[in-house]
């Protein structure tokens, strides 16, 4: 029997839906995301309604679908047609709105999941078997050997990245349509109301400037309800950091599972290292921190970019064998500079970023020793050093001893109080959460935000 499972945090609710459908299915329901486990490979549907997490669910949509292969329905109220809209953008396969009447709707719509996932597996099976004896038809003419050795030989996965984007074969990354224009608010010297007023429409990014104001790092005496009162008490240009964190955090979930650990670690550093940029710039006295915090978060969306191009090549079938980790390591250690500097530029950020973006592994290299580009790269070295790094196996570097240190003339107090400050920020940071069981902090995927896709095909020049 079709196994169903129901997030749904009214028990009057998954009674009423169980009552009308239990006949047909096995129905599992759960009120609270912290009954779930990762893994829910034994259930062949989820139906989630929006009263599930404060986020109307989007958040637990996207942790499931970044580990489970199955279809989610989502159940949204009349009056929010956009918690409807971010659910298909966030990988549900359909919404139903809870009219009076909605349960016929939505058995309709349990079945016509189901069919169409079994028909897609039924097809992927086809391919694999036609695939299959394709290699079988290699291996007799040329020998199987042979054929799997020039295949290695002829891989190049640098050479089908870069056709990829010729060929606009692949969707890019979009820039957070919010945290553009709060960046051109915030460059006019707009008043706390009018950023607000942008901000107000979009209830995640308000809810969670409103946690952050009454964390432990901005806590004050009153709590804070409102949004006008969050801006205030964390200041614009701090603000500014946020939203750019928040509407971006999406970016870094994809639905091969294969690089979900990597892209959390990424995640986790590049956060670091923007608020190291942005304690740099406080100490260094800056015009502009909230430039230099978001060139710190994403001085390597290179990485990211790279990743999400192989997974979006190999999701279409463009490899007969597997993309190996070294493989992929290899590529994304390599190039990830010059795919950052090109992202950077289309996404028309100042030249800076994509300086900062091509150099910061490698400053000796640059044709320019900026300012800029020696704070990116000393926050990179003070998020390492703190343990927030992509690449476990790098060397850490004794920041106050380093170039960059010298370079920017900071005084091994002066480093040392940016790098406590930095520890403190992330710890007390409601962007990721402590796990007892392992001292470097996970991602909470509670905070993750609906990757944005450009549809409109923009040529990348690497």
């Amino acid at each position: 029997m079709t196994k169903i499972l129901i997030a749904n945090s009214d028990q009057v609710e998954i009674t009423k839906i169980s009552a009308s459908i239990g006949s047909a299915y096995d129905i599992t329901s759960i009120l609270c995301a912290s009954q779930c486990s990762k893994d829910l490979s034994e259930f062949d549907l989820l139906v989630i309604d929006e009263n599930f997490t404060e986020f109307q669910g989007i958040d637990f949509l996207m942790q499931v679908v970044s580990n489970n292969n199955m279809p989610v329905l989502m159940l949204s109220p009349e009056d929010d047609p956009k918690t409807a809209a971010e659910s298909i953008n966030s990988g549900a396969y359909n919404y139903i709105v809870k009219t009076e009447n909605y349960i016929p709707v939505l058995e309709f719509a349990i079945r016509d999941a189901i069919r169409y996932f079994d028909e897609l597996s039924v097809r992927q099976q086809q391919i694999l078997s036609l695939k299959k004896q394709v290699q079988e038809l290699e291996s007799t003419l040329v020998g199987e050997n042979s054929a799997k050795a020039d295949l290695k030989k002829e891989r190049n996965l640098f050479d089908d990245v870069v056709n990829s984007l010729k060929l606009k074969q692949v969707n890019l990354p979009d820039y957070s349509e919010v945290s553009k224009q709060f960046r051109e608010m915030a460059d006019r010297g707009s008043s706390i109301r009018d950023v607000s007023s942008l901000l107000v429409t979009d209830a995640g990014i308000s809810s969670k400037l409103i946690s952050v104001s009454n964390s432990v790092y901005y806590r004050g005496m009153t709590p804070i309800k409102t949004l006008d009162q969050a801006i205030g008490r964390i200041g614009i240009t701090e603000t500014a950091s946020y939203v750019e964190l928040i509407s971006n955090r999406g970016l870094y979930v994809n639905s091969n599972k294969k690089y979900g650990a990597y892209l959390e670690k990424l995640w986790k550093h590049s956060l670091a290292c923007g608020f190291a940029c942005q304690e740099l710039s406080k100490t260094l006295l800056f015009k502009k921190p909230m430039e230099l915090f978001s060139m710190g978060l994403f001085h390597d969306i290179g990485k990211l970019l790279l990743i999400h191009i192989l997974s979006d090549l190999e999701s279409k079938g463009t490899y007969e064998e597997e993309v190996t980790e070294n493989e992929w390591v290899n590529l994304v250690s390599t190039h990830h500079g010059q795919f950052g500097a090109a992202l950077m530029k289309m996404w028309k950020f100042p030249a800076e970023f994509s300086h900062s973006a091509r150099y910061n592994e490698h400053p000796e290299t640059a044709p320019e020793l900026t300012k800029e580009l020696w704070v990116v790269c000393l926050a990179d070295l003070i998020s390492k050093s703190l343990g927030y790094t992509d690449d476990e196996h790098a060397e850490v570097v004794n920041i106050e001893q380093s170039t960059a240190c010298k370079e920017l003339g900071l005084s091994y107090s002066d480093a040392h109080k940016v790098k406590t400050a930095v520890a403190k920020i992330m710890e007390d940071s409601i962007f990721i959460r402590n796990d007892d069981t392992d001292r470097v902090q996970e991602a909470d995927d509670r905070d993750l935000s609906p990757p944005a896709v450009n549809h409109s095909q923009q040529t990348l020049i690497v």
